[in-house]
């Protein structure tokens, strides 16, 4: 997205915007394993996030399987490396899932974010601080929270 904008026109903005990318792919299984909708994943994997989108709504899925969604700002880690991750975590076999679709958004999330120094006892953590979106601040709470217990 670029645009420009100038003070005496009004209907003009100037700003760049950089994105990442994301890639979001989609799998059924007639098992649960999250007894939530979401489940922000260790950075030891290229998988930020698997939701059970049927947990937040049944509708989700028309033939009564379980529909996940796992996502990866790593889009060239490519489908078969990030249902490897999946089926590890979440403890499936091969049998127990089907591919659904796999997506790779090119402009899904705004790139920029901002970093604070904690000062004294006054931490901070929000999705500016990792990545614009809920996995972000998501993730940044775990982080002060680890920082936290820590202490």
């Amino acid at each position: 997205f670029y645009a420009n904008f100038d003070y005496n026109n009004k209907n003009e903005i100037d700003t760049k915007i950089d994105y990442n990318e994301n890639k979001t792919i989609y799998l059924s299984s007639d098992k649960n394993r999250l007894n939530k909708s979401i489940l922000l994943v260790s950075d030891d994997y290229e998988t930020n996030s698997i939701q059970c989108l049927t947990n937040i709504s049944k509708s989700y899925s028309s033939n009564n399987l379980n529909l996940y969604s796992l996502s990866s700002l790593n889009t060239k880690a490519t489908d078969d490396k990030l249902i490897s991750e999946f089926k590890e975590i979440m403890e499936l076999d091969s049998n127990d899932i089907s591919f659904v679709k796999s997506y790779t958004i090119k402009e899904a999330l705004p790139a920029s974010k901002t970093k604070i120094k904690s000062k004294k006892n006054i931490y901070f953590c929000g999705d500016w601080m990792e990545e614009p979106s809920i996995d972000g601040a998501l993730k940044s709470g775990r982080i002060i929270a680890n920082k936290l217990n820590q202490i």
